[in-house]
């Protein structure tokens, strides 16, 4: 006589995807909350060779933007606001490979951007707060504050662009998504389960 067959679950628990992954939906990577992600680079899909970058994401609702620059005009509501983004703000721990060419870029941002962005600073707070009969009524301070302003805003989104390895466009209790992976890299993951 046969042994009777082990019966075959139809449904998966939501609990199984939470162990596995990573894994793509259209043009988002999806993860968990704390993950290390393939041994690949996140921008080109080139072998990381053992390299990654451990970040965290911090995700807070859209709306809370308008919060922040609340806080710049009215100043006393910083309190307010850093409570609010510690109460609805996820955040997301990965580690994220990154080739030669990817990591070398990120490298250029944090030791050429970064620099620039607080030298310009300086220049700009040197200009308005410089000697008393040199302030902003001097010509020559408007234009070194007009032409600093400028490298500053540019340093600040070759920083921005050098630096930023993923954006998160959701995180919740259990899982995170994120744009800027490459459709290389993304092609290699399975499908998330709906």
């Amino acid at each position: 006589m046969s042994e009777p067959q082990p019966s075959v679950l139809i449904y998966a628990t939501p609990a199984e995807y939470t162990k596995g992954g990573p894994w793509r939906k259209e043009d988002l990577l999806i993860t968990t909350r704390s993950m290390s992600l393939p041994n690949r680079c996140i921008k080109c899909n080139k072998p990381a060779n053992g390299f990654s970058v451990k970040k965290r994401y911090l995700y807070t609702p859209e709306w809370t933007n308008a919060l922040v620059v609340a806080t710049f005009i009215f100043w006393p509501l910083l309190p307010f606001v850093m409570v609010i983004f510690y109460v609805l703000g996820k955040s997301a721990r990965l580690e994220i490979g990154l080739c030669t060419d990817h990591r070398r870029v990120r490298i250029h941002g944090y030791f050429f951007y970064l620099p620039l962005v607080l030298v310009s600073l300086a220049g700009i707070l040197i200009a308005l707060i410089g000697p008393a009969s040199e302030r902003i009524s001097s010509p020559l301070a408007l234009v070194v504050c007009g032409v600093a302003f400028v490298v500053m805003v540019a340093a600040f989104i070759g920083f921005v662009y050098s630096t930023s390895l993923l954006q998160p466009q959701r995180i919740d209790k259990s899982h995170g998504r994120f744009r800027g992976a490459c459709d290389a890299y993304l092609d290699e993951l399975p499908e998330f389960p709906s």
